[in-house]
């Protein structure tokens, strides 16, 4: 079996429900509000170990009362802090309304931050798959993470994430190059790509960049692009809350692949975890709240 390695953020999600997004100085109720680990690699972990593939989560831990909640959130999940950060932990803000919409406000703290020293102590051979997220590599210290996969065995999954024109275009057409498996969004990639066409921006990512391709659309078919376009139908749902939905489906997708699957069938056993994340409050699931012949 392959082993898993995420490198990216862990930090405390505090998620506000509402029943739509106010407007300029508009007072509205909260109706409810909830704090859970959250962070997008953390996420994407969390999801790979509902299949039982073991995984090292690369995501520094600062200081501060977020620090010291996700170290005690990390405790329980059975999860090593991986680096202790001197400055304060950050936190993201995910306001939530009543139709599963999400916006999120984050206070970027010491889980956005990879120095080189640390990068270089990760280990991973040819036999792993290595997850980075594009949030991290608009900071300074993003030029480590990079590097690090420029020279890093094993193969690269890369997912952009909803700043992805924030990035340097050098630095993104750098882990680009590097990345085997890319996964956006419908926003993302037309952001990307400048095609107003889900399919059309698939052939040309993977054209420019020979890499597999997976698209998630919400509710719609999931677009995956290897040599040829394949459609996968999403599981539908009510959704009550979309945070940790991309981050689940990558996720799912690498441990599916770690244990020999397609990326067909990886896409279809992630699309139903997903569905799962999009019906609770928060973005991770438990093992309880899945069919055993999901991840069996």
């Amino acid at each position: 079996m392959m082993k898993l390695l995420f490198i990216g953020s862990t930090c405390a999600d505090i998620t506000i429900q509402l029943d739509h997004l106010p407007s300029l100085e508009e007072d509205v109720n909260v109706s409810q509000q909830k704090m859970s680990l959250g962070g997008c690699a953390h996420n994407a972990a969390h999801a790979a170990g509902l299949f039982h593939v073991p995984f090292q989560l690369a995501s520094p831990v600062g200081t501060g009362i977020y620090g010291d909640y996700v170290k005690r959130k990390l405790q329980e999940e059975g999860i090593p802090v991986w680096k202790n950060a001197e400055e304060e932990n950050g936190a993201c803000y995910c306001l939530v309304d009543d139709a599963g919409n999400r916006s999120f406000m984050s206070v970027q703290g010491a889980e956005y931050h990879f120095w080189k020293e640390w990068m270089n102590s990760l280990i991973a051979d040819e036999n792993t798959w290595i997850y980075a997220c594009g949030l991290e590599l608009e900071n300074e210290t993003g030029e480590n993470i990079i590097s690090y996969l420029e020279h890093a065995e094993g193969k690269v999954c890369f997912a952009p994430g909803p700043r992805l024109m924030k990035i340097d275009p050098i630095r993104m057409e750098r882990i680009m190059k590097r990345a085997d498996l890319i996964h956006l969004n419908a926003r993302e990639i037309k952001a990307l790509t400048g095609c107003e066409n889900i399919e059309d921006a698939c052939r040309k990512l993977h054209a420019y960049h020979n890499a597999c391709v997976v698209v998630t659309d919400g509710g719609n078919d999931v677009t995956v692009m290897t040599e040829q376009i394949e459609k996968i139908p999403a599981v539908s749902c009510r959704v009550i809350d979309g945070t940790g939905a991309g981050d689940s489906h990558i996720g799912s997708i690498l441990a599916c692949l770690c244990r020999g699957m397609t990326l067909a069938d990886a896409v279809r056993k992630a699309n139903i975890i997903s569905s799962l994340v999009c019906q609770h409050l928060g973005a991770c699931i438990e093992e309880k709240d899945i069919q055993r012949d999901v991840i069996d």
